[in-house]
């Protein structure tokens, strides 16, 4: 009689969806602000004698306008023991320098990338996910280290 053995492998992966930014939803003063400032902006532009410059405002306004009424995609997260997913993009740990988990306010997790000097952090929002359990994983795998999120987020999130 032949016997068969069953291994039994404990799921490691963690997945969870969450939206890719939170939206705020922008009054119309606030697109007056960004228009009337872009447009003395330019004005002063073309006073210069910098069309170039008055052209990129312009654009720069329209960006940021159509960006601000966009609503968020929900986007799927997976941590594995081969890295951490962001949608379709995949993080290998051996490319993740550490990780922080900040849970003030709007938990989430940050990762600071090696080899990475303009975006050197990686930052995903923890909706509705057991922070212990992802905390745990992570462990495994890199290095805890206190850290803030940089500038350029901070200041994007404001936006």
């Amino acid at each position: 009689m032949w016997g068969f053995i069953l291994i039994y492998m404990e799921q490691k992966d963690i997945k969870w969806k969450a939206p890719e930014y939170e939206f705020k939803q922008k009054s119309v003063d606030w697109y007056w602000t960004i228009w009337i400032v872009s447009v003395v902006l330019i004005i002063l532009s073309m006073i210069n004698g910098s069309a170039l410059l008055a052209i990129l405002i312009f654009f720069s306004a329209f960006t940021l306008s159509v960006q601000a009424a966009r609503k968020p995609e929900i986007i799927d997260f997976e941590l594995n023991d081969l890295g951490v997913v962001v949608a379709k993009t995949r993080y290998t740990y051996g490319k993740i320098k550490s990780y922080w988990i900040e849970q003030d306010e709007d938990p989430q997790i940050i990762l600071k990338m090696k080899d990475s000097h303009l975006f050197s952090q990686v930052v995903i929002p923890l909706e509705n996910v057991d922070v212990r359990k992802i905390d745990g994983h992570l462990a495994n795998y890199l290095e805890k280290e206190e850290m803030e999120v940089n500038l350029i987020y901070k200041l994007t999130k404001y936006l």
